[in-house]
């Protein structure tokens, strides 16, 4: 039963990261005022399914719960920020303290989700792809994060929109493909 549950979880979760991403992408500078608050919601999402994940697995990693705490306080942290009246932040200030912050969240999920590659073909699954690709993803686009901070907001609205789609292609798969598994069993 918490199998199915943290598989349909991972379902709910990729369908509205790649909203979040779409409506990123797609028209960036219309959602401008937005866009902490759809990139606050895409990663705060990622955040409950990482907990999602850790609490329903009989094998947990200290990374993901790490990475869980980071995402939802990040994202509180920035719907905070982004819905606060501070006269002191302008939006482009937000946006690259905002690029930076998500570089250090994309260096450790990269790193977790390699991690947790590596644990997945220490354990006989060799099937590990999509998880290697993700986790390689994340490191590249922390690494374009952290050289290029001062990136202009449209930049950095459809690299977020990229990321949200991307990932939660990868998760919507790895998720279906584990609800087939858990069927199976």
């Amino acid at each position: 039963m918490e199998s199915k549950i943290h598989a349909f979880a991972g379902i709910i979760a990729a369908i509205l990261m790649v909203v979040m991403g779409v409506l990123l992408f797609i028209n960036p500078l219309a959602v401008s005022v937005g866009a902490g608050l759809l990139i606050s919601i895409g990663v705060g999402i990622e955040g409950i399914y990482i907990f999602f994940r850790y609490f329903g697995s009989k094998s947990r990693s200290a990374w993901d719960l790490v990475l869980g705490v980071i995402n939802v306080l990040f994202a509180g942290w920035i719907l905070a920020l982004w819905l606060g009246d501070s006269k002191l932040l302008t939006t482009g200030i937000i946006l690259n303290f905002l690029a930076m912050i998500f570089a250090i969240i994309l260096l450790m999920s990269g790193f977790n989700k390699l991690n947790f590659d590596s644990s997945l073909k220490m354990a006989g699954e060799y099937k590990t792809g999509m998880i290697t690709f993700s986790g390689w993803l994340n490191l590249f686009l922390a690494l374009f994060f952290i050289v290029s901070p001062y990136m202009t907001t449209l930049t950095f609205e459809w690299i977020s929109g990229i990321y949200l789609i991307v990932s939660g292609i990868i998760l919507l798969i790895q998720s279906i493909a584990f609800s087939f598994a858990v069927n199976k069993k």
